[in-house]
């Protein structure tokens, strides 16, 4: 299948899982395709393909601005009705990907652990759909608690 992509299409095909692209060429990755193939048993048949644009690409250079990775991580975060004040917001790019720092403050009554884990996880899928990057790990310093007013 590979070889008649490059032959007929001009297209270099590598068969790896997604996660695998995804890691090794973070900042790249332009998206998967599901392909649906009706079998001859009237079944269907899905697969994937990912499209990942190569450093040396003729369109140039994707980058993306620490502030913009920043203003991101605070709109997912300001539509948390429980988290009181955002303090700071820091980033560090890796060759794995990005690395997200936040300190905040989380108002009285929630389970801490639950809402932070919670915080984590939205924070990572929104900003990998809207970027295409590698999230590494978001680390959260809760350093204080509010009383809701």
């Amino acid at each position: 299948m590979a070889k008649k992509q490059r032959h007929i299409h001009g297209k270099h095909v590598i068969p790896v899982p997604t996660f695998e692209i995804k890691r090794d060429f973070s900042g790249y990755f332009i998206d998967k395709l599901k392909i649906f193939k009706k079998r001859k048993d009237n079944t269907m048949e899905i697969s994937e393909k990912s499209i990942v644009r190569p450093t040396f690409s003729y369109r140039g250079k994707y980058t993306i601005a620490k502030k913009v990775i920043i203003d991101l991580v605070s709109h997912v975060i300001n539509g948390e009705k429980e988290i009181g004040k955002v303090y700071k917001i820091n980033t560090e790019t890796t060759r794995n990907g990005i690395i997200i720092d936040i300190d905040l403050s989380v108002y009285f009554g929630n389970h801490i652990k639950t809402l932070m884990e919670n915080l984590q996880r939205h924070i990572i899928n929104e900003v990998e759909s809207m970027t295409a990057l590698n999230i590494v790990c978001v680390n959260i310093n809760v350093k204080g608690i509010k009383i809701k007013k």
